[in-house]
């Protein structure tokens, strides 16, 4: 088990809110983690994850980054089940707020990453020699884009878990996607993973 002292575990949440699911995994969980950094009011995403990425690569000695999105429902058992393995990313799999749909895949809501992937990010470089990830100034802070996000080539729109995950691709082999999670993604409903709505069915649906 990796040292408490080791591991940030940091929430953005855009309308300053948490939900009360997390709040509770939270507790179950305070033996495992040293302490939460709450990010909140800020509803650009890219910009609160790459805030919370400044903070630990720069402002702290943390090993790891434990990244829990506000409406993400999670139990002991998965955080245990995510913190298995030697792995430097992990991420966990949940649904998405959308019936039907297949999980998120590659949403960061309940993911855990070791500091070298993001050392390893901010050295990237062309071949002549620039950096490949963005630079930005905000409040006369230089800040590193670790989650880049927009348009790609042949006309594709990746959001900020994606391009990060693309980032990953180019320094990190050692990704594990964990499936035995049983994260619910709170939303109009409680999305449920792996079955979104326990009992409910395309058929159910349509005949009501």
């Amino acid at each position: 088990m990796i040292p408490r002292e080791q591991i940030l575990v940091a929430i953005p949440a855009g309308d300053s809110k948490i939900d009360c699911g997390c709040v509770m995994g939270l507790m179950m969980c305070l033996e495992y983690y040293h302490r939460p950094l709450f990010y909140g009011g800020c509803s650009n995403i890219q910009f609160a994850r790459n805030s919370i990425a400044h903070r630990f690569m720069e402002e702290s000695t943390y090993d790891w980054l434990m990244m829990i999105d506000s409406d993400i429902q999670f139990t002991r058992d998965d955080w245990m089940t995510l913190w298995e393995g030697d792995e430097k990313i992990v991420i966990g799999d949940y649904s998405k707020k959308k019936l039907g749909e297949a999980s998120a895949k590659h949403g960061l809501g309940f993911t855990r990453v070791h500091r070298s992937v993001f050392e390893k990010i901010k050295d990237l470089k062309t071949d002549t020699g620039e950096d490949m990830a963005r630079r930005y100034y905000h409040k006369g802070t230089l800040m590193v884009d670790y989650f880049p996000q927009g348009a790609i080539g042949a006309g594709e729109w990746i959001g900020e878990d994606q391009g990060f995950l693309m980032w990953c691709a180019n320094v990190e082999n050692a990704v594990r996607w964990e499936t035995r999670t049983k994260l619910t993604h709170v939303g109009r409903f409680e999305y449920c993973y792996p079955v979104q709505l326990p009992g409910w069915s395309r058929n159910e649906e349509g005949a009501q």
